[in-house]
């Protein structure tokens, strides 16, 4: 049987990523689903205490886009502490190797709505096909 490649020359359908955090310098993997209707779903190394992400996508021209998503995440020692993620960022899509990268910046707000963390990095992102 041979696989199918999704080459729909857009960037809906589930997507393989390799994220890195400039400071404190972190990689880590991650999988992303941007869905037609502009809603996305997002997870990263799992953790008990941490929810997938939840949120939209735009395209702003052909090969450039954005999305915003949110996670929530809680305290092993005192379930009453919890904390709401935000992740924002650009999408940079090509065509040719039907793959993207793009920068992000994550914020994680604590129970009033203050920042307590943020950071940049950046994603490259490689799509999810049928495999044999």
């Amino acid at each position: 049987m041979k696989g199918v490649e999704a080459k729909t020359n857009d960037w809906v359908g589930s997507w393989n990523i390799d994220a890195t955090l400039v400071s404190p310098s972190v990689k880590f993997p991650s999988l992303m689903t941007f869905n037609s209707d502009g809603n996305l779903i997002a997870d990263e190394v799992p953790s008990p205490l941490e929810t997938s992400g939840h949120g939209a996508w735009v395209k702003n021209d052909e090969n450039n886009g954005a999305y915003t998503f949110y996670f929530l995440t809680g305290d092993a020692t005192d379930p009453a502490k919890w904390t709401r993620g935000k992740v924002r960022g650009m999408i940079m899509y090509n065509q040719q190797t039907d793959k993207w990268s793009g920068l992000f910046k994550i914020t994680a707000l604590d129970q009033d709505g203050n920042t307590a963390f943020a950071a940049e990095g950046t994603m490259s992102a490689t799509r999810i096909n049928v495999e044999p």
